[in-house]
């Protein structure tokens, strides 16, 4: 599998350099070759990009494979000098894998290996999915982003940072070069003739739209959810290249799917696209670039519903990312936890597990953590809720743990020191561990100090949160 990574640019250096400078830090970029193509022309700044790359690499934690610069006589401009790049490098060169940049994103450090890994699990299960991206305008805080890391969609947010494979480019390169054969060439790119551009997409539509769908006997399926590309042909768009893009992948019968949580971090305030204040018209300005170190690991993903974004873990984002590091460092196969919620919904999708029970006192949240399970997924067959009353809890805790074994058990609820007491007693002959939330409140302690392993997961902010994990053995084995 060859894989390229372009970076198109013209005279940004101020923008390219953490651009590239995020790129190096992602260790996925050694399995890549790099490519820059940068514009020439009147007022360009090849030499201090060419300085700028060479510095960097110098320093890189992370090296790709190889590093080609194309350095442009003249300034092809924005839209030709990306159709090129994308001629030169699939067309010229044969590469299976393209992501192409400009020079105004900043990346996370598990960006180009994420994307990697969401192409094939999407490509696995859908015949209609040509373009992925981890990059969406996400406003969401931390803690809601990291409960809902493997969620994705069919949209089309700005075309930054995207990764295609060579068939998709096959399935478009055709209407790509005829934009620019008869839109581009002979002309500026702020000036291109958007009426007769947009005229020329309303015909290709229409011509696909009254063509036979060739995908009407998939074995796979089509990605849920609408992309409607016709929307980037309207009378209030620009038509750029970015939306020809869009239009020409979705004549093809083919979506891009993204992330809803953005990997990335948009910084071109100044450019062919914005000004400072359409930057912040359009909340730019607002996003946040929050690194999960789960995504290092991330394999699988589900496409996101309704349902599944009312319901989060009462949780902050490193506790959630420490719950997630914690079962995949153990692997437990079988959990049980005391209060049900989102982390009902969000832990039970991690790969080790395969069921999770958990006990709930109110009726609310049980319908609730039902109505929050995707029809997509195998949830409904992993989950088991049992509604139990405070005062009954113990007694059906006994019954339980006679019945079938555990590996973990999650305390985020009812009576917990009575609770742990139990499991501190079911744990001196069986093997498992616990998880605590809110282990900082004071009258938990006698009941933690009870457990001879006592590990601080996540501080507590006050007298509340936090996680702690107690077992009895301090070298477990993975669950098996």
């Amino acid at each position: 599998m060859r894989i390229a990574v372009a970076i198109v640019g013209f005279n940004r250096p101020y923008y390219f350099l953490p651009t590239l400078r995020s790129i190096f830090r992602n260790e996925a970029i050694a399995d890549c070759d790099l490519w820059c193509f940068l514009d020439g022309g009147y007022g360009n700044a090849q030499d201090l990009h060419v300085e700028i790359l060479r510095e960097e690499q110098s320093r890189a934690a992370f090296r790709p494979r190889r590093i080609e610069t194309v350095l442009r006589s003249v300034n092809l401009d924005c839209g030709r000098n990306l159709i090129d790049a994308r001629r030169r490098l699939f067309d010229q060169e044969a590469y299976d894998l393209v992501f192409l940049f400009e020079d105004d994103m900043v990346v996370g450090p598990h960006y180009i290996g994420l994307c990697r890994r969401l192409l094939e699990w999407a490509r696995s299960r859908y015949d209609d999915v040509g373009v992925v991206q981890a990059y969406n305008a996400c406003l969401m805080p931390p803690n809601q982003k990291a409960a809902r890391l493997d969620e994705v969609i069919a949209a089309n947010s700005h075309w930054w940072g995207y990764l295609m494979p060579s068939e998709t480019w096959r399935a478009i390169s055709e209407t790509m070069y005829q934009y620019e054969h008869d839109f581009l060439c002979g002309h500026t790119y702020r000036r291109r003739n958007i009426p007769a551009i947009r005229r020329w997409l309303d015909s290709k539509i229409q011509q696909t739209d009254g063509c036979s769908d060739p995908h009407r006997e998939i074995p796979l399926g089509r990605f849920p959810g609408q992309w409607d590309f016709r929307q980037y042909a309207r009378a209030d768009r620009s038509c750029g290249q970015d939306a020809v893009t869009a239009i020409a992948v979705g004549m093809a019968r083919l979506t891009k799917v993204v992330t809803t949580v953005n990997r990335s971090l948009p910084i071109g305030r100044r450019g062919i696209h914005f000004t400072e204040a359409s930057f912040k018209r359009r909340k730019l300005d607002k996003i946040r670039l929050d690194v999960f170190e789960s995504d290092q690991f991330r394999s699988s993903f589900r496409p996101s519903s309704d349902r599944a974004r009312s319901l989060v873990p009462y949780m902050r984002a490193d506790e959630i990312e420490s719950m997630r590091a914690l079962i995949r460092d153990r692997g437990p196969r079988s959990v049980l936890e005391f209060g049900a919620g989102g982390s009902t919904t969000t832990f039970s999708r991690e790969p080790t597990v395969q069921n999770w029970w958990s006990f709930e006192a109110e009726g609310q949240w049980i319908a609730r953590v039902l109505s929050a399970v995707s029809r997509e997924e195998t949830d409904r067959e992993k989950i088991v809720l049992i509604r139990c009353s405070e005062p009954d809890i113990r007694h059906r805790l006994d019954q339980l743990l006679q019945q079938r074994p555990f590996d973990m058990y999650f305390v985020d609820g009812f009576d917990r020191p009575a609770i742990l007491e139990r499991l501190h007693r079911h744990l001196k002959d069986n093997p498992g561990f616990v998880v605590l939330h809110d282990h900082g409140r004071p009258s938990y302690a006698n009941a933690i100090d009870r457990f001879p392993v006592r590990r601080e997961l996540t501080k507590p902010c006050g007298d509340a949160q936090g996680l702690m994990l107690l077992a009895r053995d301090p070298n477990p084995k993975k669950a098996k």
